[in-house]
């Protein structure tokens, strides 16, 4: 995953502004992208299975925090 799939899948405005967790061989990945326009992710940090990264609101510089989180899954639950 790279800026210019990132381009090509979501557009320009969201190029600039993501954080990427591959997948492991053909399970997992995260991508969390943000629309520039409105958005900054600052202090990306990746774990096993998540990203936590700040979020700033342009219009208000007001700041959050967001974890994605994703997880392996049995067969079994997937029914």
């Amino acid at each position: 995953m790279d800026q210019n799939v990132v381009n090509r899948s979501l557009g320009p405005k969201f190029a600039n502004s993501y954080a990427v967790l591959l997948a492991e061989q053909t399970r997992g990945g995260i991508l969390l992208a943000v629309n520039e326009d409105f958005f900054d992710l600052s202090d990306v940090h990746l774990s096993t299975h998540a990203i936590t990264t700040m979020i700033t609101m342009r219009a208000d510089s007001l700041p959050w925090q967001i974890t994605v989180v994703y997880g392996p899954q049995g067969d079994a639950a997937k029914l």
